[in-house]
């Protein structure tokens, strides 16, 4: 299994997901490195 491991804000609900669920994940990453998150969606 391949994938990445993402820290969400707390804004998101992942209670909704359950484990081994396929999702699409937006997000951007600074110069410096950091990622945030802007909206999980299950993939359909």
């Amino acid at each position: 299994m391949g994938g990445k491991v993402f820290r969400l804000p707390e804004r998101i609900e992942v209670e909704r997901f359950k484990a081994g669920e396929k999702v699409r994940v937006k997000y951007s990453t600074t110069k410096a490195g950091k990622t945030t998150v802007s909206s999980v969606r299950p993939v359909m």
